[in-house]
């Protein structure tokens, strides 16, 4: 037992419930540091009930390899998971990031914070293919340039500023070739407009 334990349930030097001068309680505890302490080598999780649901909260601590603490029901142990590393997992119990999420996130708004974006694509130096270049990859690859396959987004995800930046690209590239299109067309309409006024003065001759 803690010797600054005034009240205390059990033998030994382990109390079952103590409570010392400082008003920290302890379970199962032989030094109790904090306001609460619960230390149990059999015991997984802390339980709260309540009599009108057939369902049990269980707040739970240090049951998987690095550690930390989970919140869940019965029949889901890891709705919310933290590991002693700061990684959160909502619905699973081995995050992979800061943040993992096994479902669907519904958000009013998402931020991305980005080094770079597309912008380069507008750049005189910027190496645009040409249409027959691109045609020719996607019958080969079946898919964009710079754009994942069907295959690595399958296996891999897709990191969502990335993509968002590479779909801009591809906007940005699309908007070139609009741009060259419509000037060849306009030199274009120059061209037969000149051959029209030839061919009518041919005739007025």
């Amino acid at each position: 037992m803690d010797d600054n334990a005034i009240r205390h349930i059990g033998t030994g030097n382990t109390s079952r419930l103590a409570i010392n001068s400082n008003g920290n309680i302890g379970f199962g505890a032989s030094g109790i540091q904090t306001r609460l302490t619960i230390d149990s080598e059999t015991t997984k999780f802390i339980t709260l009930k309540r009599s009108e649901n057939t369902k049990n909260a269980h707040i739970g601590y240090g049951i998987a390899n690095n550690g930390g603490i989970y919140l869940g029901t019965d029949d889901s142990q890891y709705s919310l998971w933290v590991q002693q590393n700061g990684d959160v997992g909502i619905g699973t119990f081995n995050p992979d990031a800061k943040l993992a999420v096994d479902g669907t996130i519904h958000t009013k708004e998402v931020k991305v914070d980005l080094n770079g974006w597309s912008d380069f694509v507008f750049e005189n130096n910027y190496d645009l293919r040409t249409l027959e270049e691109v045609e020719k990859h996607i019958e080969e690859k079946g898919h964009l340039p710079e754009i994942p396959s069907e295959v690595e987004v399958t296996k891999n995800g897709i990191n969502l500023g990335e993509m968002d930046s590479k779909l801009l690209m591809k906007v940005e590239e699309l908007t070139l070739y609009m741009i060259q299109m419509n000037k060849d067309m306009i030199e274009l309409k120059a061209k037969n407009k000149k051959l029209e006024e030839k061919v009518q003065s041919l005739e007025n001759e």
